[in-house]
């Protein structure tokens, strides 16, 4: 995929009036994400799969004068999905744009020893909740014709593999995203409607505390991961002002933490010397 601007629409983004989703946004990224599109006279439908932290979020945004409304939703079911994007539209009309953030992690545990249930969980809303997501509000999005942007969100674990902390199906999921998201972007070509890719770093987030609650069977967290969850420094709304910035130049791929390249680039040296060392 060419990492130059699309050839889509040329205006900017206009922001003011217009309708977006952001599915797992009452806390982290996708909090972020709502309260900074808010701020730019964006109408924000707001999703999570926990009802009692999603009204404290949307309350927290209305009370900041952001016009927002809360939609309980597990991305993981397809038919769930479809019937919020129904009562998106009926709530707010047409939406423009699509945040599929909603996320869940995975580290530390051996992947011969991941229990099946999770496997299948993280499965489930890494990677199956951001095709329900597309398949649920891209007809929409094709149907009205005024444009608008897919922004799907992947992680740094998806470009830089550590086996070093047992992440597998994590990044895998992450990884996969990328694959949708490309196919997606040449399917709508044309259309007026872009697609990026969100790959950030360590972003100040809930991921730990919100995993350990809803994962399927409990588990103790590697010692390690408070030390890595206290570097993540970033706030979430300097994460979302980047997204909107990288969306504003039509940017297909949208980083957060620059400075991971040098550790990126490691491993697509190793790519480029397979490539050289083949017959």
């Amino acid at each position: 995929m060419s990492t130059e601007r699309s050839t889509n629409s040329p205006a900017a983004h206009p922001w003011k009036g217009r309708v977006a989703f952001v599915s797992g946004a009452a806390s982290g990224i996708g909090f972020g994400l709502a309260r900074v599109l808010a701020s730019r006279g964006v109408r924000v439908a707001m999703s999570d799969v926990r009802r009692e932290a999603l009204d404290s979020a949307c309350a927290r945004l209305a009370a900041e004068g952001a016009d927002v409304a809360p939609f309980v939703l597990d991305v993981a079911d397809r038919a769930a999905f479809y019937a919020t994007a129904d009562a998106v539209e009926q709530r707010f009309g047409k939406v423009h744009y699509v945040f599929n953030n909603a996320g869940v992690g995975e580290v530390g545990t051996p992947l011969d020893q991941v229990p099946d249930r999770v496997f299948d969980w993280v499965i489930d809303v890494n990677l199956r909740g951001v095709f329900n997501g597309i398949k649920a509000f891209v007809p929409k999005l094709r149907r009205h014709g005024e444009g608008g942007h897919v922004v799907n969100v992947s992680s740094m674990a998806a470009l830089v593999p550590d086996p070093g902390w047992h992440q597998g199906v994590y990044a895998a999921t992450k990884m996969a995203v990328t694959a949708l998201s490309l196919d997606l972007r040449l399917a709508l070509a044309g259309t007026g409607i872009e697609v990026s890719i969100l790959y950030p770093g360590l972003v100040r987030t809930d991921i730990a505390a919100n995993v350990g609650a809803l994962r399927p069977v409990a588990y103790d967290m590697p010692p390690e991961t408070p030390a890595l969850l206290a570097a993540a420094d970033m706030p979430p709304e300097t994460a979302a002002e980047i997204v909107l910035r990288g969306m504003e130049r039509r940017a297909p791929l949208i980083v957060t933490h620059p400075l991971m390249w040098p550790v990126v680039a490691q491993f697509h040296d190793q790519v480029r010397a397979a490539f050289e060392a083949a017959p």
